[in-house]
């Protein structure tokens, strides 16, 4: 199968971005999903970045484009988690499980995008427009994707700084019990046991995080403290030297 060239991409993109009238959730969907996988292909290729600049003008600008149409689908993804759809939440978490973000020699979760989702969820439209988010939305966070110590992490990160945006009015009043409701599908880690990368496969991965943090090996800390002898050794034999 040959590879679309980037008009092709484009028009791709374009169109799966407007929604079919009337919507049909299925379908819809499904329009969502197509996107998230060709965005994910994007990232994957390195056609598409979203926090650095390309440094060829033709690929800056092509980059720039994407990183917009990825932007509106973004927007498109919150608005279907706020009306309460199952499909759209799920399609999220995978948009952000496929878009990591570089950490020096290393990959982390997209911060954005996870504070884009959880506000979705705490800015649900509930039933009636009561604002209350949907517990099935958040029985699927739980099950799905809250069993990742790096999305927990975040999560949290995410609602410190989403808290700060509350008043005190009554409507603020249910987006608060909405962040709450979440911090309440956490599965807090007791000790670092709890946060040791499980079941460690040879290329990285693990069954506990979604972006496997580096790990330190025991050998490697030893041999940091028998750096560290050796230099007291050397600044004893200094003071005797001296004596």
């Amino acid at each position: 199968m040959s590879t679309p060239t980037a008009a092709e991409t484009s028009n791709s993109i374009k169109g799966l971005l407007k929604p079919a009238v009337p919507q049909i959730e299925s379908i819809d969907a499904q329009r969502l999903d197509q996107l998230r996988r060709i965005f994910s292909n994007l990232i994957s290729t390195e056609q598409l970045n979203l926090t650095e600049k390309k440094s060829a003008e033709a690929a800056q600008k092509w980059n720039a484009w994407l990183k917009k149409q990825h932007g509106k689908f973004i927007d498109q993804l919150c608005h279907v988690v706020q009306l309460g759809r199952k499909s759209g939440l799920r399609t999220f978490m995978g948009v952000i499980a496929s878009t990591p973000m570089k950490d020096g020699n290393a990959e982390r979760l997209n911060d954005g995008l996870v504070v884009k989702m959880l506000q979705a969820l705490m800015d649900s439209y509930g039933d009636g427009g009561d604002g209350v988010a949907p517990e099935y939305m958040l029985e699927l966070l739980q099950l799905e994707f809250c069993k990742y110590r790096d999305v927990q992490y975040f999560l949290m990160v995410s609602m410190k700084q989403l808290a700060k945006s509350l008043g005190d009015d009554e409507l603020d009043g249910v987006k608060a019990e909405n962040l709450l409701r979440v911090l309440m599908k956490i599965s807090i880690a007791y000790d670092q046991d709890d946060l040791t990368p499980a079941d460690l496969k040879k290329d990285g991965s693990s069954s506990n995080y979604i972006c496997t943090p580096p790990i330190v090996e025991d050998g490697a800390e030893e041999g940091n403290d028998d750096d560290d002898d050796g230099d007291n050794s050397n600044s004893d034999a200094s003071d005797d030297d001296s004596e």
